[in-house]
């Protein structure tokens, strides 16, 4: 479909410029997930920008395309991009991708039965395949539901990147159905585990990376997540991209790494409201990291804050015109008396986190080894390598981020809210917890046979 061939030729097109080079064969599968991100990303701004003129065709989001191809032409003539030295050469390595393929299948497997049930989940049903079906009608932010103080819908400011996605191929198909919808977030949960999966074996190994994924993907709260075609399985998605390229930022201090990283965040912002939340503790995380240890490319995190709203700023232009809804309007909790309520119900929001913590179907150890891992990681702060301090601090940073949110919440019954949201929000500190232990294992254990297997998968680093 054209839109497919749209979405990788912006992914690929971007990733080859910032990296400068013309990927293998074995990269260019490993960074999949990657290209895919960047090629969403790419072409939902875009629509957003086009939206003011009217209706987004199909067809005029090949502009962004066709600029990536002139410029990456360019760039190409003038001797820019090389190729990686073993582009001609190279050999698939197929245990690395044989235990993918099974992963992955495993994956699958236990997620067909979601393709027989309906699109059950409420939150799902009226929030986001609601508002695909709005933007298959009329795909552009112009339209009256996006504009109409008196359209009863819910959370209208929440933004809209899964939507016009999955609105996108359902255009491109004949018309919206469930099936696009829940094909949409089975995609990116394969892609979530995908690249977890390469990047645990580029730190400690084929099967330790293989059976910390397993853990992942058989993970209670993650396939109840994915069964319900939950968003936060694409917010989860771009918070792991994200922090996989800032630990190697702060590993290689390659730019590109950073710009990827804000990138991701932009993702996830532009999916749900938390995705801002994620943003913020990355900043912060960065700044105090890069302060802390005193590194010479410490001037690029200030490019962060400026990319990050450069491309962000579309949306928000966009938000200036949908009228507000006063129970997700939480700007207006920033005041005194809304902060003092919220201190004052402290003990039940803890009491209702506990609560949540220790639903063993859901959670099972998690809640016990996850926070375990990072409180031993900060107390052994001078002993920690940074990337297990990134993690750590992220983990916490979100941690407590979200108890600020519901310290001002609306909601009358926190209790309610907490229930009814608490799996959602912290989806995506499982697999950023997953990665603390895994760090972990590899600090104390020495890698097995597949230590090799790093070079044939990763990137090309000019030192």
């Amino acid at each position: 479909m054209i839109y497919f061939l749209l979405l990788l030729i912006c992914g690929a097109g971007l990733w080859i410029l910032l990296n400068c080079n013309v990927p293998s064969l074995s990269t260019l599968v490993a960074e999949l997930p990657t290209i895919v991100a960047l090629g969403v990303i790419c072409l939902h701004v875009e629509f957003l920008l086009l939206s003011w003129r009217g209706e987004v065709a199909l067809l005029s989001l090949a502009l962004l395309p066709a600029l990536l191809l002139g410029l990456l032409s360019w760039s190409c003539l003038k001797g820019e991009i090389r190729r990686e030295p073993n582009v001609a050469t190279e050999r698939p390595n197929w245990q690395l991708w044989s235990v993918l393929v099974l992963l992955l299948a495993l994956q699958v497997a236990v997620l067909l039965p979601m393709f027989q049930l309906p699109l059950f989940d409420w939150e799902g049903r009226m929030l986001w395949a609601l508002k695909a079906r709005f933007l298959e009608e009329s795909p552009t932010l112009l339209a009256e539901p996006f504009r109409d103080p008196y359209r009863l819908h819910i959370h209208p400011r929440y933004p809209l990147l899964l939507p016009w996605l999955s609105a996108a191929i359902s255009r491109a198909g004949g018309g919206f159905q469930e099936l696009h919808y829940l094909m949409l977030l089975l995609t990116f949960a394969l892609l979530t585990g995908w690249h977890f999966f390469v990047f645990l074996v580029r730190r400690m190994g084929l099967l330790w990376a293989f059976l910390v994924s397993l853990i992942l993907m058989s993970s209670s709260i993650w396939l109840t997540a994915v069964i319900n075609a939950q968003v936060e399985i694409v917010l989860t998605f771009f918070a792991l991209l994200a922090l996989t390229r800032l630990l190697d930022w702060f590993a290689h201090g390659r730019w590109q790494d950073l710009v990827l990283t804000v990138i991701f965040l932009v993702g996830g912002a532009l999916t749900k409201n938390e995705g801002l939340l994620l943003a913020l503790v990355f900043f912060v995380v960065v700044m105090l990291l890069a302060l802390l240890e005193m590194r010479p490319n410490s001037r690029e995190v200030w490019l962060f804050p400026g990319l990050f709203f450069l491309l962000y700023l579309p949306w928000l232009l966009h938000l200036r015109h949908i009228p507000a809804v006063a129970d997700e309007n939480y700007l207006q909790q920033l005041n005194g008396a809304a902060i003092l309520h919220g201190v004052a119900r402290l003990s039940q929001i803890c009491a209702s986190y506990l609560s949540r913590m220790s639903d063993w179907p859901l959670w099972h150890l998690y809640w016990i080894i996850l926070p375990a891992t990072v409180i031993w990681s900060l107390l052994h702060w001078r002993k920690t390598a940074t990337g297990e301090k990134v993690v750590a601090l992220v983990w916490v940073g979100y941690f407590v981020g979200v108890m600020g949110v519901y310290i001002l919440s609306p909601w009358q019954d926190i209790s309610l809210h907490i229930s009814a949201s608490f799996d959602r929000a912290f989806l995506p500190l499982l697999p950023c917890g997953l990665i603390l232990v895994a760090l972990w294992i590899r600090s104390v254990m020495p890698m097995g046979a597949g230590d090799g297997l790093a070079d044939k998968i990763t990137r090309k680093v000019d030192q």
